[in-house]
């Protein structure tokens, strides 16, 4: 009973960050103020996926595949949608080893469509919201669990 709970909280939060970010026009328009604060989105995506929901070690190797393209980015001074779409399928990979939960692959997505992210300012701002993700979920779980 509390498992089912749990996780209908968690779609809830996952459904709350899935509607804001689809009424954006682009990623760019999401404030960092309202994901990076503590009671902001990436905090909360954190806290519903902490624990063993969302393996940390895939959050990392997520992340340091951001940080990887952000860095090309800048080295080439051109911003190129098809790495980002190789994403998905490491993503999707994650999702069917249970290392990450379906609900972060959808938002993943989402964030990733071409409708969303459209040129390097927009994949800047992915990488912030990935990377205070991964700070909540570090600060929330400081065992690694």
């Amino acid at each position: 009973m509390a498992e089912r709970r749990d996780r209908s909280e968690r779609q809830s939060a996952a459904r709350e960050v899935m509607q804001r970010i689809q009424q954006l026009g682009t990623l760019k328009e999401l404030s960092q103020a309202e994901f990076a604060e503590e009671s902001g989105l990436a905090y909360r995506l954190a806290q519903e996926f902490s624990g063993e929901k969302l393996k940390p070690t895939q959050l990392r190797k997520v992340f340091h595949e951001f940080k990887r393209i952000q860095r090309d980015v800048q080295r080439t001074r051109t911003f190129d949608r098809g790495r980002l779409v190789m994403l998905m399928p490491i993503l999707a990979y994650g999702v069917g080893r249970k290392h990450l939960p379906k609900e972060f692959y959808d938002i993943l997505k989402l964030c990733l469509s071409s409708q969303k992210l459209q040129d390097a300012d927009d994949f800047n701002r992915a990488v912030e919201f990935m990377e205070a993700i991964m700070a909540y979920h570090k600060y929330l779980n400081p065992k690694g669990g």
